[in-house]
């Protein structure tokens, strides 16, 4: 069924509008499962005590991981970071950080590690520079 407009300054029709923001969303959706994924790929090899390590000389866990992140988030297109930007920092503001949030995903998905982070002195505030180093890495920051 084609529609039909006036002219090419009518607004959109409340389906569009619909499907559109849909698609945002979905698009949305993706970047930050992705993101989830990029850190838990990137984090799994991390042992306890190379995390504890880590934590104590205030080093990058990331290490000759940070150019892993940054050729995968190479791969992922540029218009779908932009598109995913606005709702992962929606999703930061709703847990109240960035950190917050990543801290979260992987109480989930690895409760080992998190325990780690959260209950080593400056493990936190260590992480939460992790954190800030990977978003930089995929263009979220």
């Amino acid at each position: 069924m084609k529609i039909h407009r006036k002219s090419k300054g009518d607004t959109l029709t409340t389906a569009e509008k619909f499907i559109g923001g849909m698609g945002a969303g979905f698009m949305a959706g993706i970047v930050i499962k992705t993101i989830r994924k990029v850190l838990n790929d990137s984090i799994k090899t991390v042992r306890p005590g190379q995390l504890l390590e880590a934590i104590r000389r205030d080093t990058s866990i990331w290490g000759a991981a940070g150019g892993d992140i940054t050729r995968m988030a190479e791969k992922i297109p540029k218009s779908l970071i932009d598109a995913g930007r606005p709702m992962y920092q929606k999703a930061c503001q709703e847990y109240g950080s960035s950190t917050e949030l990543v801290l979260n995903w992987l109480k989930e998905d690895n409760p080992v590690l998190f325990s780690l982070i959260i209950n080593t002195d400056g493990g936190v505030e260590w992480f939460d520079r992790q954190v800030k180093e990977l978003t930089k890495n995929l263009g979220l920051e």
